[in-house]
């Protein structure tokens, strides 16, 4: 049986959805739990809100930013930059908010047509660096090349001409964050380079403040002065925050008793989790320390087996003793600062100990990593309910992102994805907060690509269960910010060996599709057939199972219908020699007679172009104009008698007519081949 048999009729799609989005390091993910299958495969968790895609994502960030935003100097000069060129190079030190300046000059470049905002970052191989396909018409692109060291820059800076090309000829507009204390660039680039300046720390202040409900008080209070001074735009949002904490646990305490608290959190935080690590020095003390900040609010049951499961993980020389002969798990909690709440309940009596313990660890056991990751990942074959699992999974996110292990969330994804024992939903939560992952989006984008077209000796590597779960991301998450990229994954994936892979990949090549007349567009220039070098017939299927000849005739509003287009035009055609050269006539004749229905239907102009589409297709070869001659006949015989068999010979005779030029053409090509000229000897051979 054929993919193309198999594929599902529109009622029988499932509608997948993901987790929505971690608010911070080691907080719950938003959202209900349930299950929504995709063919025999559970991927995505489903029986919630609807998801809210990246674009709203994106729109509430930069109210968020739009609130609290401070121009810093030369403010001005990067706006009159960036409106006149749509490139700018934006540099300074360490701290001052050049990401959140990149992020307002981006948002104010929005308009009806613009894509969301998407942050990119080399990628240092034997390779490019940068990527001319992650540049998209009308994208709003930040380079982030914040991180880099000085050999990386020189790199960038070699493509950077090329990537603005690039830019500029799909209407995009690009933000450059340069490295920190960049003082100079090469002088093709000075004309786009500004250098901010920090902006006003105590403005800062009162905006982040006043955007929780907080009046900042006249005359501000002194204890705040060393952070006003000295402290970075983080520190200054961290201590809003903070502030905003110290309100919830104590609304009557005012606002210097809150900013006052605020301070102590600031400057302990690290220090008491330092503190507590050192009073419980052994590796049982610490896997329960561990577990219970991965596992915070989860029952008993979890939080012992996450802690017997690091003890099995992480290298340690003095172990527990059996089970018997331990304090009982209440007295251990609580000897590490928790509490077992009457519901059997685990958590720690400070509430920001979670993140903290977990920060702490994954960044003061930097050799450790890997074990940390290897223990999680275990964790995820634990009997855990929906929403302790996913926060688990944002939690190692947030972790691996913190110290820019995106390797370890690659592996992760790899072993939840593939190995039967895990919930494939691990996998699904995984991949879908990276996607939405406003800094890291773009290297999940590219991973999802590497797993669509990984090949050894020809045929594709990539197991059926991850394939399965890069064609759930690209339906569902790609698609809403990069639809061109969904649209090359999938098509890659619809050569997958295993064949329920394929069809899926299929179904959702349409679905992402559709009748959006731009990504149509953009997958005729994707689909190659028998004439490009290593091309398969699989093309050929795609074409007539998702170009409906409707969507080529529609127009909207004043707009020309996309069989206007000249490109458009000789794509089509393209694709239909390739159709009538390698399928048989049963394959194709159904899909044939639905173009010549809507052939039929069409106005002049469509009409007339649907007509030279099919003849053109043919190429002048006798053998194609006559199948196209047959295929219209068997066409002509599906109508019925009256009126339609008139209807539809009026619309043949046309196609006939054009059938029998094109052939008189290519008999007269053929006859006017001139002979070898004769010499002046008559043409008798010396």
């Amino acid at each position: 049986m054929t993919v193309e048999s198999q594929l599902p009729g529109p009622g029988q799609r499932p509608t997948t959805t993901g987790i929505e989005r971690a608010r911070d390091v080691g907080t719950a993910v938003t959202g209900t739990q349930g299950s929504v299958f995709l063919a025999d495969t559970i991927w995505y968790t489903g029986n919630r809100r609807e998801r809210r895609g990246a674009l709203a994502l994106d729109l509430d960030h930069q109210r968020n930013l739009h609130e609290v935003f401070v121009p810093p100097p030369r403010w001005e000069r990067a706006t009159e930059i960036f409106a006149d060129d749509g490139v700018v190079l934006l540099a300074g030190d360490d701290g001052i908010g050049r990401r959140t300046a990149g992020w307002q000059l981006l948002a104010r470049a929005h308009d009806e047509h613009s894509r969301p905002i998407q942050v990119l970052k080399p990628e240092f191989g034997d390779g490019r660096v940068l990527h001319r396909e992650d540049v998209v018409e009308r994208d709003r692109l930040l380079l982030d090349l914040s991180d880099i060291d000085d050999q990386q820059f020189e790199r960038v800076q070699e493509e950077l001409p090329e990537f603005f090309e690039t830019a500029a000829g799909l209407d995009a507009v690009l933000v450059v964050l340069l490295p920190a204390g960049t003082r100079r660039t090469r002088p093709e680039f000075r004309a786009r380079f500004v250098e901010l300046g920090a902006p006003d720390s105590l403005q800062m202040l009162r905006r982040h403040l006043s955007s929780y409900g907080i009046a900042l008080p006249t005359p501000v209070p002194h204890a705040i002065d060393e952070v006003l001074k000295r402290g970075n735009v983080r520190d200054i949002a961290d201590l809003a925050y903070l502030a905003r904490e110290a309100r919830a646990a104590d609304p009557n305490g005012g606002v210097a008793s809150w900013l006052g608290k605020a301070l102590a959190a600031i400057s302990d935080r690290d220090a008491e989790i330092a503190g507590l690590v050192r009073a419980h020095p052994t590796a049982a003390e610490r896997a329960l320390l561990l577990a219970m900040a991965l596992f915070d609010d989860s029952d008993c049951e979890t939080i012992a087996a996450a802690e017997s499961q690091l003890l099995q993980s992480v290298p340690h020389t003095v172990g527990p003793g059996p089970e018997f002969e331990r304090a009982g798990l209440g007295v251990r909690v609580n000897d590490v600062g928790g509490r077992i709440s009457p519901d059997g309940r685990v958590h720690f009596k400070a509430a920001h100990h979670p993140a903290a313990v977990l920060r702490y660890f994954w960044t003061h056991f930097p050799s450790l990593r890997g074990d940390f990751v290897a223990w999680v990942v275990e964790c995820g074959a634990l009997r855990l309910e929906d929403d302790h699992r996913e926060r688990m999974v944002a939690r190692l996110l947030e972790q691996c992102f913190a110290v820019g292990r995106l390797d370890d969330v690659f592996g992760a994804v790899h072993r939840w994805a593939t190995e039967v024992r895990f919930p494939s939903a691990l996998a699904s939560a995984a991949l879908e907060y990276g996607l939405t992952n406003e800094e890291h989006g773009w290297a999940f984008r590219r991973k999802c690509y590497d797993w669509a077209t990984a090949q050894s000796n020809g045929r594709t590597t990539t197991p059926a269960r991850l394939a399965d779960l890069v064609v759930a991301a690209c339906r569902t998450v790609i698609v809403e910010t990069h639809p061109e990229q969904a649209i090359v994954r999938l098509r890659h994936l619809t050569r997958h060996p295993h064949e329920q892979v394929a069809m899926r990949a299929v179904e959702a090549l349409a679905e992402v599709v559709g009748s959006d007349r731009e990504r149509m567009r953009y997958l005729l220039t994707r689909l190659t057939g028998g004439r490009a070098p290593g091309a398969e017939p699989r093309d050929a299927h795609l074409f007539l199972t998702i170009v409906a000849p409707e969507s080529l005739v529609v127009r909207r509003g004043r707009n020309r219908s996309l069989l206007a287009d000249a490109g458009v035009r000789s794509r089509l055609a393209e694709r239909w020699h390739d159709v009538l050269d390698s399928l048989p006539s049963e394959r194709y004749e159904p899909v044939l007679h639905r173009w010549l229905s809507v052939q039929a239907e069409a106005g002049p102009p469509d009409s007339h172009a649907l007509v030279s589409v099919l003849v053109a297709a043919c190429d002048s070869r006798f053998d194609l104009l006559s199948s196209l001659h047959a295929a219209a006949r068997s066409w002509l015989r599906t109508l019925p008698r009256e009126p339609q068999r008139s209807w539809g010979r009026r619309s043949v005779d046309g196609l006939y007519s054009a059938i029998g030029a094109a052939a008189a053409a290519a008999v007269d090509a053929v006859v006017a081949v001139p002979r070898p000229a004769e010499d002046a000897h008559g043409g008798q051979d010396e």
